[in-house]
């Protein structure tokens, strides 16, 4: 059974870590920032197609948003698997910038 509860509180972690508001995530998926604030509480359950938004914002998986398991295995991630998600997290938008500004150079 889905913990509604746990979800939230992942989907909420990762958008801090990505340094959204729930107003910057409604804008981002089309949802109010009531209702992300309801789905973060856990108080609302979402639908398959807000919790593939969500997680395409945030540049996680829908497993690590429903059940907690980390993204598939790559090489980047067995390198830093031992790390909280929140640092995983860190370490990918750190590679993303650095990604854009050498294509800009």
């Amino acid at each position: 059974m889905l913990d509604f509860v746990q979800i939230g509180k992942r989907i909420q972690d990762c958008r801090h870590v990505a340094g959204l508001t729930q107003q910057d995530l409604g804008e981002k998926t089309e949802l109010s920032p009531p209702h992300i604030s309801r789905i973060e509480n856990g108080s609302k359950k979402l639908s398959l197609e807000s919790l593939v938004a969500i997680a395409s914002v945030l540049h996680v998986s829908t497993d690590y948003l429903l059940f907690g398991k980390p993204d598939c295995q790559s090489p980047l991630n067995e390198l830093i698997k031992d790390l909280p998600y929140k640092e995983q997290l860190r370490i990918y938008n750190a590679l993303a910038t650095l990604k854009t500004n050498t294509r800009n150079i």
